[in-house]
């Protein structure tokens, strides 16, 4: 949360970068029974995808919602 209170593009970036390290190639690497180009393709694939992930998540977690109007007003 620390990190959304800085400009747009940073908080992006780094939830990008968060997710595409712990969540794909960190588990991908250290696994000796696949083939190499298969780790590598797969980690590209994890990676593309925790991107637009990181961009949907500091989208959300950045825009407050439209307060809800007050049904028990006047």
């Amino acid at each position: 949360m620390a990190l959304l209170r800085r400009r747009w593009p940073v908080a992006w970036l780094w939830c990008a970068v968060s997710l595409a390290l712990l969540n794909g190639w960190i588990p991908i690497i250290t696994q000796t029974t696949l083939a190499p180009l298969i780790r590598v393709a797969n980690g590209v694939e994890i990676t593309l995808s925790s991107v637009i992930f990181g961009l949907l998540a500091a989208w959300l977690l950045a825009h407050r919602a439209a307060p809800a109007p007050d049904r028990h007003a006047g």
